[in-house]
């Protein structure tokens, strides 16, 4: 027994002391690579820092919300965007359900992947901390990719893929490796899957490399079993475009008329350099890097590619933002610029260039974050516009200036608008409640009411416009409908009877919706549904 007892503490022991030499061991090793990589490591988490700081502030974006309940009608396209973003919604909704702070962690994730990928490729090019500090540093206090990195929508996964076929061009350049081909296919057919701009991209990297001695690519096998994988897994989209009539066309078209025609060559321009302000510093420095020195002529495809890229984006009255996936890669040509140029002979200089580029962006982290509460920021708005001058980003796509930018008043009001949609509903007589339906008047409020309605306890919310209406069933059996709309309405071509029973007045929102309750039915309300899905639909059915 005692000897028994004696082998047990022994083994204790040992087991103990294995234990502490092993933890030793693994916090030794986790140290030193923190501080061989010390420039990677402090900037992701500042940038952690940052998003989780202003992740939970506001509410959802209205466009969020259409991503979001696309997860509940998955399909090979829509009319708004390819399927990835709906089947990542319908993942994050799984997981977190309607929780704001979860489901925002995919895009958080997306852009600390796209970080990282702007180290590798420094890290590739050559580059040290120093380099990977100011390419970094350029991305992570950057207003532009801190709004996107916040939101759930395509834009962030968009510039991850951007940025994850710039990285393997450059792999492709220095290595040659057949296998990096396979993966840039496969980077652009999901990149495809999530927005259509990347064909953009690409377009213009093949266009630079027949400027360049990349040509010879053209007549080697990788290029194209890399379009054949990325072309294989944009097949189902496409397909689904070609039986849908291509309404991409018609978005597009729909956009230009709308959004775009607000769009102007100068605004463009000036815009590429406000979105990242004083981080244009390293962008720049990165393309004429590119472009002009001598030891970088094999990567020159880039540069050329920024240009046809503008271009294109220029002629398609594209907005500022749909060029932002072509900049990481010009911050870590750019983080290469700088140590090369400067910090050879003054190694100091590498942290007053970071300290000036955190100096004059820290002013404008509130445009990209939502980190003040929003009463004080529609002061520090107005503050930035009257003495600084600095109105650009409190101008809406409509072209004029408000109190708030547009993304942020397009974060008020949602919530509190299913809130009042369900007490309106539940009011209602049980025998009144069985022949009512749901009807959003437009997409944000058909998504934002199925969005909560299991929350708030009410039925599937239907809509004729936007991709709702393929989702809309026929022969529905009514005689009342709840509306929400933001357009006021004392008339209905439908109903006798159009009561106002309440309205979403959030002094934050940009939508401003009504409650209606409509009842008397004019004519047969079942065939007239039926006629109107039948009609909507008809473009979008190929003969």
């Amino acid at each position: 027994m005692i000897k028994t007892l004696s082998i047990s503490c022994l083994g204790s022991i040992f087991s103990m002391h294995y234990i502490r030499f092993a933890y030793r061991n693994l916090m030794h090793h986790l140290f030193e690579t923190m501080r061989r990589n010390w420039a990677i490591c402090s900037l992701g988490a500042l940038k952690l820092i940052l998003h989780l700081l202003a992740i939970r502030q506001y509410g959802f974006h209205r466009d969020e919300f259409l991503y979001l309940v696309q997860g509940d009608h998955l399909m090979w396209g829509y009319l708004e965007v390819p399927p990835f973003i709906a089947i990542l919604g319908k993942v994050a909704t799984t997981i977190f359900g309607t929780d704001l702070g979860g489901i925002r962690l995919f895009p958080l994730m997306a852009s600390m992947l796209t970080l990282f990928l702007i180290w590798r490729m420094v890290l590739l090019l050559g580059g040290d901390n120093n380099a990977i500090l100011l390419a970094g540093i350029a991305y992570v206090i950057n207003p532009a990719f801190l709004r996107s990195g916040l939101l759930f929508q395509p834009v962030v996964f968009n510039q991850l893929w951007w940025t994850l076929c710039a990285y393997l061009l450059i792999r492709l350049i220095k290595y040659e490796r057949r296998w990096d081909w396979r993966w840039l296919g496969v980077a652009a057919g999901v990149g495809f899957l999530t927005k259509y701009s990347i064909v953009f991209f690409i377009g213009a990297l093949l266009v630079a490399a027949l400027f360049t001695d990349r040509r010879r690519w053209f007549r080697q096998k990788g290029l194209y079993v890399s379009l054949f994988v990325a072309a294989l897994i944009a097949l189902p989209n496409l397909w689904w475009q070609y039986d849908h009539n291509f309404p991409i066309v018609n978005h597009m078209a729909e956009l230009r008329a709308t959004q775009l025609v607000n769009v102007s060559v100068s605004g463009f321009l000036t815009s590429q350099l406000i979105m990242s302000f004083a981080g244009s510093i390293v962008w720049v420095g990165g393309l004429i890097y590119i472009l002009k020195h001598r030891d970088m002529q094999e990567f020159r495809m880039f540069g050329y590619a920024f240009i046809i890229l503008m271009c294109l984006l220029i002629a398609g009255s594209g907005k500022a933002y749909y060029s932002l996936g072509v900049y990481p890669v010009l911050f870590a040509f750019g983080g290469i610029a700088f140590s090369d140029w400067i910090m050879r002979n003054k190694p100091r200089s590498n942290l007053m260039i970071a300290g000036l580029i955190v100096g004059l962006n820290f002013w404008i982290i509130p445009y990209g974050l939502p980190l003040l509460q929003i009463d004080k920021m529609q002061k520090y708005g107005a503050f930035m516009a009257d003495h600084l001058g600095l109105s650009g980003p409190l101008i809406w796509e409509d072209g004029v200036q408000r109190s708030l930018p547009q993304d942020y008043a397009d974060m008020f009001g949602w919530e509190e608008m299913a809130q009042d949609a369900s007490r309106v509903y539940h009011d209602l007589d049980q025998a009144v409640q069985s022949r009512t339906i749901i009807y959003g008047g437009g997409y944000s409020h058909t998504a934002t009411l199925n969005f909560y309605r299991k929350k708030y306890d009410y039925p599937e919310v239907y809509s004729l416009s936007n991709s709702f209406l393929f989702w809309a069933p026929k022969n529905l059996d009514f005689d009342y409908q709840i509306e929400v709309d933001d357009s006021r309405q004392t008339s209905s071509a439908y109903f006798s009877s159009v009561q106002v029973l309440d309205s979403i007045e959030n002094k934050y929102a940009r939508e401003k919706g009504f409650i209606y309750f409509k009842s008397g039915p004019k004519m047969d309300l079942q065939s007239t549904w039926n006629n109107l899905i039948d009609r909507r639909r008809e473009r979008f059915t190929r003969d």
